[in-house]
Parts: structure tokens; C-alpha cells; sequence
């Protein structure tokens, strides 16, 4: 029997806004991929991805790749079997887009991307797809849930995407870094990796997934991986609850889930971000020991966000 279902956009996107700490950055992992991400830049309108920024966007991703262990089923249309993957057009403040019957690979993220000059001092927002689709009810799964098993449960406790979308604020200054396992001084410009990273880590569900919000109580989340490392629930931002609040960020110096960053800061991707995507339902290997990373202090020179922008049906 054909089936029909869909799932809207995200409620939410969501961003960054900037802080003085000191940062780090992890070293390339010994981890085997598992996971790819691939970015499509169709809807790059702006040209804003030159070659170098998309260079940066590919560590960003690697952050990922080479610490998510999990399995994720190909979506393969075809016959009966059709679907639609719906998503904000990256380089428009209102427009959708949706592309029908994308091929997705086993083991793979497509994350559309683009930029506009954004209003205010978001830099960057981003979320995970959302979909139509018709025909056998394996197919309609797979679609939801990416052979993630507990994505589908009344109360979710996994988060199988087939991807998203990431937009970048083309009025600010960015920093391109040509190789993220060094760190220099960048004044006055925001760091597009750590933003790329932030933004990615939204995409894979970190405050805007089903199995996210499961956790959410109280504007605290209630995550055991992550309350075992902070000590207890961790604080969230008021309202949208998609970002550690700025108060955790003292503890963890930099880190790059927090919704601010400074201009000349590189982010941190802690073991509690980690746990987090773990507690969502992700596989993730270890983050590496504080020996194996790059510490820099930096200084405040203007405040940003990581802007958080609602998302309709």
C-alpha cells in the first residue's frame, strides 16, 4: 500500500553572538570516518563560498566525519517510492526550496549552503531538512529516521536526518583560516570555521531535533551524558533552548555551542558537546584529551550571535 507523510521545517534555526574566553581547537582525530557531509553550494547565489571558504567548511565537517560512528540508511527513490526534501533557501531571509527525489548515499549528510547580508548581528543560522513523502512504509521510515531505530519512537531518543541548510551573514568580516590546526591572530574578524562547526552541530539535531527537545525541561537539558559531565542539568538559552547559556561557557572556556563568539576567537568543541549529540542519539567517539589541543587566548572586539530564526511548515 502507498503511504503519504511529511514533516515540516524545523520550529527553529538556529546561530551565534560573540564573547571574550580562551579557545582551543582538536587536532585531526585518529577516528575512521563514518559519516560524510556533503555541502551543496546550488543555492550559493552570492558567490560567497569562494574556494578557500569552502576549504574551511570541509574541516569543519571533518570535526564530525572522523567522530560519528553511526549508520545511516541511503535514500533511494524510485518507482512509488518518492520524496521531497524541503529546506530555507540559504541565500534568502524568506524563501524555501525543496529539491525532489535527492539520491542521499549510506553514510551521508547533504547541507545545502549560501549567504546574505543578514539583519543585526546574527552571523550565521542553520537546521536540520524537513521532507514529503510517499510509498511503502520502509521507504517513508527511511526517509524519517535514516535506520535510526529510536527516531521513531513516541518519544524520540535517536535523530536520523538526511541533511539541511546553513546561511551566513555576507556583512560581516570572516576569517578563512587555510589551515584550521594552527591558530593565529585574526582581529576583527569572526572565525568562519568555529561558526561553520556550530552551525553544523545544529544541523545534526543540537537544539533542533525531536530527540533534543525530549530532553528539554525548565530551559535546562536533562541529557545523562551531559548532565554527567556538567554536573547536573545544563542551562540553556532562554528563549529557544538550542544553545548552552552563556554562564556554562566560563567552565568550558570557548565553547562552541554557546550561543556568542568574539571576533579573533576560535572555538571549543568540548566533551560536553559530545555527550550532548550522544544523549540525541548519535554515536560519537571520544573528544580528544585536553594534551592533544591548540589553546589561544583572545580578547572581545565586538558582539555577534549565532542567530536564532523561526522556521515554518
Amino acid at each position: 500500500m502507498e503511504r503519504l507523510r511529511s514533516r515540516s521545517l524545523p520550529h527553529r534555526l538556529t546561530c551565534l553572538r560573540a564573547l571574550a574566553v580562551c579557545a582551543a581547537l582538536g587536532l585531526a582525530s585518529p577516528y575512521a570516518e563514518a559519516i560524510t557531509i556533503d555541502f551543496n553550494y546550488s543555492y550559493d547565489t552570492s558567490s560567497f563560498f569562494t574556494a578557500q571558504r569552502q576549504a574551511v567548511l570541509q574541516s569543519a565537517a571533518q570535526l564530525f566525519e572522523t567522530r560519528l560512528q553511526d549508520s545511516l540508511t541511503g535514500i533511494a527513490p524510485g518507482g512509488f517510492n518518492q520524496w521531497t526534501a524541503q529546506f530555507n533557501n540559504p541565500s534568502s531571509a524568506t524563501a524555501t526550496a525543496s529539491v525532489s527525489n535527492m539520491t542521499v548515499n549510506a553514510d551521508h549528510l547533504t547541507v545545502f549552503v549560501g549567504a546574505y547580508a543578514q539583519s543585526g548581528s546574527t552571523l550565521a543560522y542553520a537546521g536540520p531538512g524537513g521532507w514529503s513523502a510517499s510509498g511503502s512504509q520502509a521507504f517513508l521510515d527511511t526517509v524519517a529516521a535514516r535506520g535510526q531505530a529510536g527516531a521513531l519512537a513516541a518519544t524520540p531518543t535517536d535523530f536520523g536526518p538526511w541533511g539541511g541548510a546553513m546561511s551566513f551573514n555576507t556583512g560581516v568580516s570572516w576569517y578563512a583560516d587555510p589551515n584550521p590546526n594552527t591558530l593565529e591572530s585574526f582581529a576583527g574578524q569572526y572565525d568562519l570555521y568555529s561558526v561553520a562547526v556550530h552551525e553544523l552541530a545544529h544541523v545534526l539535531g543540537f537544539g533542533a531535533s525531536a530527540s533534543w527537545d525530549a530532553l528539554v525541561s525548565g530551559n535546562s537539558f536533562y541529557g545523562p551524558n551531559a548532565d554527567n559531565i556538567y554536573g547536573g542539568p545544563v542551562p540553556l538559552t532562554s528563549p529557544d533552548d538550542a544553545h548552552w547559556n552563556d554562564a556554562v561557557d566560563p567552565t568550558l572556556a570557548g565553547d562552541m555551542l554557546t550561543p556568542t563568539i568574539a571576533t579573533n576567537q576560535r572555538g571549543v568543541f568540548t566533551a560536553l558537546d559530545a555527550a550532548a549529540l550522544r544523549d540525541i542519539g548519535w554515536q560519537v567517539a571520544p573528544v580528544p584529551e585536553p594534551a592533544t589541543w591548540l589553546l589561544m587566548a583572545v580578547g572581545l572586539v565586538s558582539l555577534a550571535r549565532w542567530g536564532g530564526k523561526s522556521q515554518g511548515a
